[in-house]
């Protein structure tokens, strides 16, 4: 990484290269830090060349630099999944369910349902109107809706083709499997 001179458009600037920054003694460099490094195949295919991937972070000043890594120290410590794991709230098992979604525990369950009732509660007190729509409906409503074209959704043919239903995008995987369990036992 040493050797040849590198020009910094528009500062008048030369450098020996890439180990300056190494140094700090730049002031232009002491806002920057190299956060991780990784490796990764030119278009995921391992008989082509491993390509360098660098993360990394500028600031105007140290001061900056130190007051982000000070935020996302806190931020870390206070991650949602980590503190409902620790008070055993909910766990998201990757395994059972995919990314990202959540079984709640007994005590979980309890919060969340104080949360939902004060939320409800609040909005009939503001005059607002609950609705609650099915989560699995013709392709036409998803259409009809924009979410069909928004998100695209997981659709499922059942009795043979004769009509097709399709799961709310934000409906989870669990739900989906047991509707069309039944929708094929009646023939639907």
């Amino acid at each position: 990484m040493h050797g040849g001179s590198y020009d910094h458009p528009g500062q008048n600037k030369h450098s020996s290269g890439p180990a300056c920054l190494r140094k700090r003694t730049h002031t232009w460099a002491q806002g920057f830090d190299l956060e991780s490094v990784a490796g990764a195949y030119w278009r995921g295919d391992e008989s082509k060349a491993m390509l360098q991937r660098l993360y990394g972070t500028a600031w105007d000043s140290k001061a900056q630099l130190d007051a982000y890594y000070h935020l996302k120290a806190e931020a870390a410590r206070r991650d949602h999944r980590k503190i409902g794991a620790d008070l055993d709230l909910f766990s998201i098992q990757q395994e059972a369910a995919g990314g990202g979604l959540v079984f709640w525990h007994p005590k979980g369950a309890l919060v969340r349902h104080q949360i939902e009732t004060f939320w409800k509660d609040l909005h009939l007190q503001r005059g607002y109107n609950l609705v609650y729509s099915p989560h699995i409906a013709k392709l036409d409503l998803w259409k009809t809706s924009g979410h069909y074209d928004f998100y695209g959704v997981r659709t499922r043919v059942g009795g043979g083709g004769v009509r097709v239903c399709v799961c709310m995008p934000a409906a989870k995987g669990r739900l989906w499997e047991a509707a069309c369990s039944e929708m094929e036992g009646r023939g639907a």
